[in-house]
């Protein structure tokens, strides 16, 4: 067995010989940013190398690794194997990725299926409905508590609630820990695939795993026990669903796309391996669809869009997008598949919300200004700041509205936007810094970023098209999800994701998926509610829409208009 010590996290891990780096971390439980699950093809899983022997850099490793990396031993650590005893720096770590609990809750009814009532005996009885769950000693009336659970594929976001107050007492986020097994829900599934009844197992594992040391951190918190914890609502997309349950989602990656199950899900916390009172409950939000999940059907009741009078459109943002139209009493729904570029993944300095990523971009009077998270270096860009960056570049007229890169001779020898562009051969990319190693743009990050927001913005023209209505019928337009509170308007306009028509009714409403799944713990006519709305969408299945691909191209266009 060989030592790595991970000098940054002050820690120690054995693994065995013939192990990469990236693969000792991951069973290990040491977060690293690995895209593509050790694969060799995403170049993200950089470390420090600091003391002890390596392999030499070959071919396959040196075209992620610029000249600055290699002078200053950073290395891939699907790439490196150690060759005995190690020490090295984790350079992305999860710590301190900026996650956003906030989300918007209507008006609603609370009546809770959890409550207790007090035995003449002076025991309290447990009720789930009218289903007695546990009897307890003497009178605990006001230890009534659950949590609002919201699964994302890329973060976790939980709450401790008293029930009987309604009262939010503390919230713990998280990167999703899956995340070593794939960036995307798609990956996720490939994995398990691959490895079969063991894959499942650690998918579902690490997310349990994960729930139940954030469940013990909310009890440290505010000095409760996990005895007096009587039921988790979760709200997820379907893939995070299946896994947390240990369900099979291959189904889901393959035509015709059907998921096992989209109905809502009622189990014993115990036999899934939650650690909540033994007799406590674990409910799961209903879903569409296999790409339309509880956290859309969440938002939907949270944001109080299905019983208001206005036409809204919904659009949660992030690897896939997700998009609902409800027009009058009718709703219509669809997903595109973005891809994880709108998050700062597969984007050539890309990296999540935390320390040192740039989230905004300006530039103005021939300079360049930079937002940056913590105020610190800037060190690559989340995705807030690749779709900044990319509609300011547009406006300014770096990037054509095709999404090819100027030449620097297209402008003259004074002119400032000259200077931020830089040509190897025909290669070309746009400067964000600038010191040695420079942070930029490159054509392949503008085409994945044109992907995404093609798709988007394609899903939102054939909603329109199946309701047979303009963009004047709507009264409202809520974009939704912790990502989205981060696009301003002028990003989502100016790099193409929503049509410029759009742009004065834009609101935006937060994580409504936690929220919906905080109301469904509190209230049955929230559950009901969403069993309901669950099951009268009209979903499109665009992959199936003949008309989607053409449109999909027209999308792609900076400047797209239909």
């Amino acid at each position: 067995m060989y030592k790595i010590t991970i000098k940054s996290l002050n820690q120690i891990v054995l693994f065995k010989e013939s192990q990469s780096l990236t693969e000792a971390l991951t069973n290990n439980n040491i977060a690293i940013n690995n895209s593509c699950i050790g694969r060799g093809t995403c170049g993200k899983c950089k470390i420090k190398h600091i003391s002890g022997k390596l392999n030499d850099i070959k071919a396959e490793e040196r075209k992620f690794l610029s000249r600055h990396d290699i002078e200053n031993n950073i290395r891939l650590g699907c790439y490196a194997f150690p060759q005995g005893d190690i020490e090295i720096d984790v350079l992305d770590t999860q710590a301190d990725y900026s996650i956003t609990s906030y989300g918007l809750v209507s008006e609603f009814r609370v009546n809770p299926f959890i409550h207790k009532l007090l035995n003449k005996s002076g025991n309290t009885y447990v009720y789930y409905g009218d289903d007695l769950l546990t009897e307890e000693k003497g009178n605990t009336l006001d230890k009534l508590y659950g949590i609002a659970l919201d699964i994302g594929t890329t973060t976790v976001v939980m709450s401790l609630i008293h029930i009987n107050t309604a009262k939010e007492l503390a919230t713990e986020v998280s990167i999703n820990t899956q995340i070593d097994y794939g960036q995307d829900v798609i990956s996720r599934i490939s994995y398990s695939e691959e490895n079969g009844i063991e894959g499942i197992f650690k998918l579902k594992k690490s997310i349990i795993d994960l729930l139940n040391n954030m469940i013990q951190r909310l009890c440290n918190q505010t000095n409760i026990d996990r005895q007096n914890i009587y039921e988790v609502d979760v709200s997820a997309n379907t893939t995070m669903l299946h896994m947390l349950l240990g369900v099979n989602a291959s189904s889901m990656a393959r035509v015709p796309y059907e998921p096992v199950f989209t109905a809502s899900q009622n189990i014993v916390a115990s036999d899934l391996g939650i650690n909540i009172n033994q007799s406590g409950k674990v409910y799961c939000l209903p879903s569409v669809s296999s790409f339309i999940g509880a956290d859309i059907v969440s938002g939907l009741y949270a944001s109080g869009s299905c019983d208001s009078d206005e036409n809204i459109l919904y659009v949660d943002i992030g690897t896939n997008g997700e998009i609902v139209l409800k027009v009058n009493d009718k709703m219509y729904c669809c997903s595109c598949a973005a891809g994880p570029a709108l998050e700062g993944m597969n984007i050539s300095f890309g990296m999540k919300a935390g320390s040192g990523a740039i989230e905004q971009v300006k530039i103005e009077d021939n300079r360049l200004e930079l937002s940056i998270i913590a105020q610190t270096a800037p060190i690559g860009l989340c995705g807030s700041g690749i779709i900044s960056a990319i509609a300011q570049l547009v406006k300014k007229g770096l990037i054509k509205n095709d999404g090819a890169i100027h030449s620097a001779n297209d402008f003259s020898e004074d002119d400032f936007r000259r200077t931020l562009i830089i040509e190897n051969g025909r290669k070309k990319s746009i400067r964000l810094t600038f010191d040695h190693n420079p942070i930029t743009i490159s054509q392949k990050d503008i085409r994945q970023v044109q992907l995404a927001k093609g798709a988007i913005l394609a899903g939102i023209y054939t909603l329109f098209q199946a309701a047979d209505i303009d963009f004047n019928y709507i009264d409202k337009v809520l974009i939704a999800g912790q990502f989205g509170l981060h696009l301003s308007v002028d990003s989502l306009i100016g790099c193409g994701i929503l049509p410029i028509e759009l742009s004065d009714k834009i609101t935006y409403i937060g994580n409504t998926s936690k929220s919906g799944a905080y109301m469904s713990l509190l209230s049955k006519d929230a559950k009901n509610r969403m069993n309901d709305i669950a099951l009268n969408i009209e979903y499109l299945e665009l992959s199936r829409l003949d008309s989607y691909q053409k449109l999909f191209i027209k999308c792609l266009n900076f400047d797209a208009r239909l």
